[in-house]
């Protein structure tokens, strides 16, 4: 028996060395594969360091298998590969200007800190492994036992080996946190900010009430005003683009392809196969292949309106359908029906409900058709990209429906965001901005189809003069006056007033707005959030009509009624959880800062355009 639990807690231990490493490969960077010394190329430099190809390729690849296999193999939109991509490359640099900090810096661990660690704070991936835990939680004398025994020696000098390169990461990271401090001070007004309540009353003064038509604005005040906020006034670069798109929508073929499956799918059905198990084998639902296509219970209102008619239409040991919704056809077996008898007393508070499994057949194109329509936008692109953008237009255009349509001006952003697609589509933002005007780009699987782009304006990032603003300018002082105004309005009412309910004897068409509960974080009711109104409430006397408060949004009169007063007790027993969240977060915080000032000093190329990555 102590031989075989041996054997088990060697194979144990080499599997998770295997896997800790393949992690640190993927995630830090190491190379431990005699493949990834063959490069194909480099995909970038940092600070001089060559990045690969041959890495960055396998965590990419390795990225979207993990991806893959979460959406039952459902292949990945071109902007979900980039964001991948994205991950990976963000992944690579951190590790590099880390692991270049710590060799500069000479962060190293010993060998008592690594036996230290390794018996006191073992990594996440011993705890986690089912032979160090009981009942699902770590042993910590299982550990130590298997810790202690000689004859695991060999495994313990490889994970010995694997500390030793992991520690000096996570001491550099404590080094750059342990600035985070949270003081007493910061506590109790956070505690303050998110526990304390007033009741009370305001009236609203609001900048709307005042006519734009009957303000004067002279040069002088505009250029003040244009010159005290110059940095809103600057443009960032900006580009358009044209586009024409080769659909991928599903074609006749496919249709009756589709039609087919579902036919031939229902027969199964009639002759008697398992419902789940053709759930699980046919269904393009994400998911099914493990849930048999079960959707449990549900009422009226949580479906679909065709798909919940089809449902509620039928009794319990139908097969309904097909039936066609936004997502595809649904072929549906009704397991149960609770209907509710209208005649019984008891049922008069019950819902009807139906408990039923379906299986999705989505209509889209095959893999042929996808095939196709890449094929004819390869060829589009391969006529258009020597400057013959119309000229395969012009060829193109009859055959596949195409037509030149045109982005809004779009700006140079990290995020892949082109004016008028939902896609994430960063490749795309780097062609608009990088390359000539009049450029091709190559075909891009985007939410349309595949969509081939070409550059026709790109302007520099410029501030705009005041002459070519002036209108906006003119509303910001419009909008400051206005609110000179109502503030002028309210200290002039307030003269009037000694309480909230004068203000019926003033004007009648003011509304007093009620605070119940409210917190520095609640919005005003009718107005909305007001940063510099809702700290004032919490110093304003009690009982008393407030003088006039300035806020963000416009002028108040306030009456606070009750304010809750700090209670000690209730913080100092909120008070180390609250410092714990509020150290994670400015540590959290310390680490990003100290990431992006120390990436901002350093030389960073990324080629992955390059590599279609």
């Amino acid at each position: 028996m102590m031989t075989k639990i041996r054997e088990k807690t060697h194979l144990l231990l080499y599997v998770l060395i295997f896997c800790f490493v393949g992690l640190i490969v993927i995630e830090w960077g190491a190379n431990y594969s005699d493949t990834a010394r063959t490069t194909r190329g480099v995909i970038g430099k940092i600070d001089g360091d060559d990045i690969r190809y041959a890495d960055f390729q396998t965590a990419y690849f390795n990225q979207i298998q993990q991806m893959q296999q979460k959406k039952d193999g459902e292949s990945l939109s071109e902007s979900e590969m980039e964001m991948i991509s994205d991950q990976i490359w963000n992944q690579m640099i951190e590790e590099t200007l880390l692991r270049n900090f710590i060799n500069k810096n000479d962060i190293a661990v010993g060998d008592s800190e690594v036996v230290f660690h390794l018996r006191n704070n073992p990594p996440d991936f011993l705890k986690q492994s089912p032979s160090f835990q009981t009942d699902g939680a770590f042993d910590a004398n299982k550990y130590v036992q298997a810790l202690s025994n000689p004859a695991y020696a060999k495994e313990w000098a490889q994970i010995e080996n694997i500390l030793r390169m992991q520690l000096p990461y996570s001491k550099l990271q404590s080094m750059i946190v342990l600035s985070a401090r949270v003081s007493d001070a910061e506590l109790r007004q956070e505690y303050a900010r998110r526990n304390l309540k007033v009741n009370g009353q305001l009236i609203f003064f609001s900048p709307s009430e005042f006519s734009a038509n009957t303000i004067d604005v002279s040069d002088d005040e505009l250029k003040a005003y244009y010159e005290a906020h110059i940095d809103e006034y600057k443009e960032p670069e900006k580009a358009r683009l044209a586009y024409v798109n080769f659909s991928d929508a599903a074609t006749k073929d496919d249709s009756a392809e589709v039609f087919a499956r579902l036919d031939d799918i229902s027969k199964q059905i009639k002759d008697g196969k398992d419902f789940a198990d053709l759930a699980k084998m046919y269904s393009t639902e994400p998911g099914a292949s493990k849930s048999g296509g079960e959707l449990g219970w549900f009422t009226r209102g949580r479906m679909v309106a065709e798909f919940e008619e089809a449902c509620f239409d039928a009794k319990a040991g139908d097969i309904v359908g097909p039936i066609l919704t936004q997502f595809g056809y649904h072929i549906i077996k009704i397991e149960e029906t609770k209907f509710k008898d209208k005649k019984k007393k008891s049922d008069a508070g019950q819902q009807d409900s139906v408990k039923a499994s379906h299986i999705l057949i989505k209509m889209e194109a095959s893999p042929t058709t996808i095939e196709t329509v890449r094929e004819n936008a390869n060829a589009f692109y391969e006529l258009a990209k020597d400057g013959e953008f119309d000229e395969a237009v012009e060829k193109y255009s009859v055959k596949h429906s195409l037509r030149v349509d045109t982005t809004a001006e779009m700006l140079n952003n990290e995020f892949g965001m082109v004016a008028g697609f939902p896609d994430r589509l960063k490749n795309v933002v780097r062609f608009a901005f990088n390359e000539e005007i009049g450029s091709t780009s190559k075909p891009h699987r985007t939410s349309l189809g595949f969509t081939i782009f070409k550059t026709i304006s790109r302007s520099k990032a410029e501030i705009k003069s005041l002459e070519a603003v002036k209108d906006r300018v003119k509303n910001a002082v419009l909008e400051e006056k206005r609110k000179d105004m109502a503030f002028s309005r309210a200290q002039e009412y307030r003269t009037k007033m000694t309480s909230m309910a004068d203000i019926k004897k003033i004007d009648t068409t003011f509304y007093i707005r009620d605070l119940n509960n409210f917190t520095i974080n609640n919005s005003i009711p009718g107005v909305g959030r007001d940063a510099k109104l809702a700290g004032a409430l919490f110093q304003l006397p009690l009982s008393l009509l407030s003088e006039p408060v300035k806020g963000t949004r416009g002028a108040y009169l306030v009456q606070i009624f009750t304010r809750d007063e700090f209670n000690e007790s209730k913080y100092q027993a909120a008070r180390e959880e609250l410092k714990r969240q509020l150290i994670n977060t400015k540590q959290q915080r310390a680490y990003r800062d100290w990431l992006e000032a120390y990436r901002k000093g350093t030389s960073i190329e990324d080629f992955r355009a390059e590599f279609n990555l």
